[in-house]
């Protein structure tokens, strides 16, 4: 079981991010499910990114908010930020590439995603931390454990 298990690198994903922004019980769950384990915890630049913009486009946050509501739940549970480097876009790509298209003609392992699980595969992320079920999956078809979670909105 999850919980049981010795210490894993374990990731994030941009759901998870903005649920403890919008939401202080979010935010508590995941640090008492997780923040007492021994974990480590990191975050592609690129899902800190992402989940910057999807508050300012989805939720109407300011720039300048969304920023500082990211950090402070950076910051609560300790998560070690890592840059994506180019050698990730390239890897991105070329997942894109592997998981083709859906039925309506749009990729099915999309931009940031794709840099986002590249990333990750490359740092050696154990266990990522998702509410996406297609980003699960494909996290999943890479190697890695996935946690999948409702998103609260």
């Amino acid at each position: 079981m999850l919980f049981d298990s010795a210490p894993m690198l374990i990731s994030f994903d941009t759901g998870i991010i903005v649920n403890c922004v919008l939401s202080q019980e979010s935010l508590g769950l995941v640090a008492k499910m997780w923040g007492q384990s021994g974990h480590k915890f990191v975050i592609s630049s690129e899902a800190e990114d992402e989940s910057i913009r999807k508050l300012c486009r989805t939720f109407n946050y300011q720039r300048d908010d969304a920023i500082k509501e990211v950090g402070d739940v950076i910051k609560t549970l300790k998560i070690e930020r890592k840059v994506a480097e180019q050698i990730d876009y390239i890897e991105g790509d070329k997942l894109t590439r592997k998981y083709g298209k859906d039925e309506f003609g749009r990729d099915i392992c999309h931009d940031p995603d794709n840099t986002i699980i590249a990333h990750v595969k490359r740092l050696e992320v154990e266990l990522v931390l998702t509410c996406d079920g297609k980003f699960a999956g494909i996290c999943q078809s890479e190697g890695m454990q996935t946690f999948l979670t409702y998103p609260i909105n």
